[in-house]
């Protein structure tokens, strides 16, 4: 079995200038946001290095500065985004970066669905059912983002979504798939904890 290495973006398990090329090549794009380098170099995994969401050229200069001293420099695993969480019948969501949309999700619930049940979707959102799982989506220009706990939709019935499938599915504003370690869910009441007081100067 293959395992994710941080910085080990072209997914050879190892991290070295392969990658800066690799990533520097990821990042190529025209005015118009379009890769300039070939298809290859459009997919890469393990690049978000500083524990911000989304993949930048700040991501590039920290794969940079491990590069030449890894001994002094630390790759951050990704924070959680995107919370989303089933009490009773309703489903929400809930997301800790404003600049982080969502127009695509895909849900697995414990029981089949009653599409007929279904209430409170989102504006200019569509749904389609089958069994137990369900898909939420809209235009790139209708993406949800809320701070607070927001209702995604109603079943019109309990259910619990099944946390663990691995067919559960969220696309941003960019028509990605969100990250599996950029979201959390959760069946029942759940608050994500504060950020830690900082540290009084001494």
């Amino acid at each position: 079995m293959v395992n994710d290495i941080l910085g080990d973006v072209d997914n050879n398990q190892e991290v070295d200038l392969r990658d800066l090329v690799f990533f520097a090549s990821y990042l190529h794009l025209d005015n118009q946001g379009q890769h300039l380098a070939p298809e290859k170099f459009r997919d890469i995994k393990n690049a978000r290095l500083d524990g911000v969401f989304g993949i930048t050229y700040n991501d590039l200069e920290l794969l940079a500065k491990y590069v030449l001293d890894n001994e002094n420099v630390e790759l951050i695993e990704e924070e959680t985004i995107i919370f989303l969480r089933q009490i009773d019948s309703t489903t929400q969501y809930k997301s800790m970066d404003d600049s982080i949309k969502l127009c695509g999700f895909k849900l697995v619930f414990r029981d089949n669905i009653d599409k007929s049940l279904i209430t409170n979707i989102p504006n200019d959102f569509d749904i389609a059912v089958h069994e137990n799982k369900i898909l939420l989506y809209t235009s790139v220009a209708n993406s949800l983002s809320n701070n607070t706990w927001t209702t995604l939709f109603e079943q019109g019935m309990s259910n619990d979504i099944e946390i663990d499938s691995s067919g559960i599915k969220f696309v941003n504003q960019n028509c990605e798939f969100v990250n599996k370690l950029n979201y959390k869910l959760i069946n029942g009441y759940f608050e994500p904890e504060p950020e830690p007081e900082p540290e009084p100067q001494q």
